[in-house]
């Protein structure tokens, strides 16, 4: 089980209405552990109420983005944590991919950040 990522724990979970093909998420590669699946409750926590959502730029890492949103890298983990049903490595992000980053304080600027 701990060799299941948490994307797919979380879809495993989740409202087949919820995900982009409407049906529950149930691969033949999880089979084996399909029971344990249906009994997991080790998710991590769910996402806070409010976020931004940002778009990955080519170059793009946790830590840039912390530093370019909130002027320094402290928040990467956060950023991270906050994206667990996407990302199982902090270092694997690609250009394109939309993020959920924490909203940063009024007196920040945060050019990259869309809403």
């Amino acid at each position: 089980m701990r060799d299941v990522s948490v994307f797919a724990r979380r879809r495993w979970k989740a409202a087949p209405d919820s995900l982009p093909e409407h049906q529950n998420y149930r691969p033949s590669t999880l089979s084996a552990v399909a029971d344990a699946l249906g009994s997991a409750t080790d998710l991590p926590p769910t996402v806070p109420e409010k976020f931004r959502i940002i778009v990955v730029k080519p170059g793009d890492q946790l830590d840039r983005i912390s530093q370019s949103l909130f002027g320094d890298i402290r928040m990467a983990d956060t950023i991270f944590q906050m994206n667990l049903d996407k990302l199982d490595d902090p270092n694997h992000i690609y250009a394109g991919m939309t993020l959920r980053v924490p909203i940063p304080p009024n007196n920040l600027k945060a050019d990259t950040a869309k809403t």
